[in-house]
């Protein structure tokens, strides 16, 4: 008894309709994981900020009898890393007060408490993923209201035994209410996501 086979006809019309498929299914998968990679990076910041806010708060001491702010560092130029760092003079201008007076940030030279900033840990973003683009929210210096201007770097934070965070922007100038918002894509920027930091404490991702 013979056996039927496919005809070439037959085998053509299959492999077009299994090449149609594949390009079909193709961007869609490369979509998901785009997506999946900004999706850890986001969830890897959230998650480091709770962690600096955790030092912070716990007083984790850096030298003895120094127990120091930490904060978050973010810069363009390094947009696949961010720097936790311990700010370890509260009071720079030694006007026995916290205000935004005075500096909140990451200074990059120094590299120990013993100078007003210190080096804790550079932390590489989830494969994948890297810092966009950062805006910082603050008052308009005219006093009409609110501006929004993009940032190439940017600190938060966290000053014992505060739960606000205090944001500064590129120049190291303490923003007294407002927000940063954090852009991350993946690296073929087929998708992208935001985290806000707020003033108040609020950390939320949209």
């Amino acid at each position: 008894m013979l056996t039927k086979g496919f005809s070439l006809l037959e085998l053509l019309v299959v492999l077009g309709i299994m090449t149609l498929l594949v390009g079909i299914s193709l961007p869609n998968l490369q979509q998901f994981r785009a997506q999946a990679r900004v999706k850890a990076g986001v969830e890897q910041l959230n998650d480091l900020t709770k962690e600096t806010r955790q030092k912070a708060v716990s007083v984790e001491r850096f030298l003895p009898d120094i127990y120091p702010s930490y904060g978050i560092f973010f810069d363009t130029a390094h947009n696949k890393e961010v720097v936790i760092y311990a700010d370890c003079v509260a009071d720079d201008n030694n006007d026995d007060s916290i205000t935004t007076n005075d500096s909140f940030t990451f200074d990059p030279r120094s590299r120990d408490c013993a100078k007003q900033n210190g080096l804790v840990e550079t932390i590489a973003l989830k494969e994948g993923a890297y810092i966009k683009t950062m805006y910082m929210t603050e008052p308009d210096s005219n006093g009409n209201g609110f501006i929004t201007s993009e940032q190439t770097k940017a600190s938060i934070e966290y000053l014992r035994p505060e739960p606000t965070i205090w944001l500064s922007n590129q120049n190291g100038t303490v923003v007294p209410v407002g927000e940063l918002t954090v852009e991350l894509s993946d690296t073929d920027n087929r998708a992208t996501k935001t985290i806000v930091f707020l003033n108040s404490g609020q950390v939320y991702v949209k």
